[in-house]
């Protein structure tokens, strides 16, 4: 995708719930990340995951960690998620 945005229509993903609020999770946490994906600070990290937590009960344990991995994959690429 040249134009500097993450689509979902290659994806081949499976967990759709945590497709369909992947964007909104990105927008909440990227003001607590550098550009590269690397956590401000500690407590960047903790009320990051809190407000994701609060926000989104519905994705937790493995599956938070693995929106949390992802968001910072995506911050460190220098693109931006767009919804499908």
């Amino acid at each position: 995708m040249g134009n500097g945005t993450i689509g979902l229509d290659e994806e081949h993903r499976s967990d759709h719930e945590v497709r369909a609020i992947f964007v909104a999770a990105h927008d909440l946490v990227a003001p607590h990340m550098d550009e590269v994906g690397n956590w401000l600070s500690s407590a960047s990290e903790c009320m990051a995951t809190e407000a994701l937590e609060q926000r989104f009960p519905e994705i937790a344990g493995t599956r938070l960690m693995a929106v949390l991995a992802t968001i910072a994959a995506v911050r460190s690429s220098g693109r931006q998620p767009v919804d499908a």
